[in-house]
């Protein structure tokens, strides 16, 4: 339970930090390919806003899950404002 309460995505200036239920992922601004909003199948597998890495895995950040108390819309604008911040982290 306690860490369903800290589910969270954190940007600092090296790295973007994605704390999920069961494991929290540290990745490097430079192996980020992409960041998207959630797809449209629901709160699944793979179902929060997703960061994809340069050597073609992929991780979710489960705090940002498509649930039913959530817009379509819920985490676009996180999504794209990390998106941004990765492409200036990447021209550094």
């Amino acid at each position: 339970m306690f860490r369903a309460a800290r589910l969270a995505i954190v940007a600092t200036p090296d790295h973007l930090v994605v704390r999920n239920i069961f494991r929290t992922h540290t990745v490097p601004w430079g192996e980020i390919a992409s960041i998207a909003p959630p797809k449209s199948y629901g709160a699944t597998r793979k179902g929060g806003i997703i960061v994809s890495r340069i050597d073609g895995s992929s991780l979710s950040a489960t705090a940002y899950v498509r649930g039913p108390h959530n817009r379509d819309s819920f985490a676009v604008s996180v999504a794209n404002n990390l998106q941004q911040m990765a492409a200036r982290a990447a021209q550094r």
